[in-house]
């Protein structure tokens, strides 16, 4: 009886530790470079809205919301971002996309929560509007001392 090689003994143990490893290292890759994309994103909706601030600032809110739609519409629409205008309320007065009126109220939103607290709100949640995921950033603007 002639007996195996001991390389034929010890390849599937080190086969099976190379493929795990390969596996392992992938795997890493792949998550470290989605939350750097993610972070990065996040980082760019975030300067938008910080250059956007300057512009919708100038309107009253109360008084020229038919104007800030148009605003929200025509920059929407030149940088390819939904851009929507959102009194603390929640209630929404200008969107790149759809028609203030119609919309629901954005109060709960967590991104909204944190702006009317000051900050910068970033969330990542699924939109049933559109029927995908999407990163949402809400950027406060003040004036008069209040958000």
């Amino acid at each position: 009886m002639r007996r195996r090689p001991l390389i034929w003994h010890l390849f599937p143990s080190y086969l099976l530790v190379i493929i795990l490893s390969i596996a392992a290292a992938i795997w890493f890759f792949a998550h470290s470079a989605r939350q750097f994309y993610l972070n990065k994103y996040a980082r760019g909706l975030e300067a938008r809205g910080i250059i956007l601030r300057e512009q919708i600032s100038k309107y009253d809110f109360e008084s020229e919301t038919g104007l800030l739609d148009d605003l929200c519409k025509k920059l929407g629409h030149e940088s390819g971002t939904r851009i929507t205008v959102i009194l603390p309320s929640g209630k929404v007065i200008g969107d790149t996309d759809e028609d203030p009126s119609k919309m629901e109220n954005h109060i709960n939103r967590p991104e909204i929560q944190e702006a009317l607290k000051g900050e910068v709100g970033i969330a990542t949640r699924y939109s049933h509007t559109l029927n995908e995921t999407m990163m949402y950033a809400a950027v406060p603007i003040k004036g008069n001392n209040q958000i």
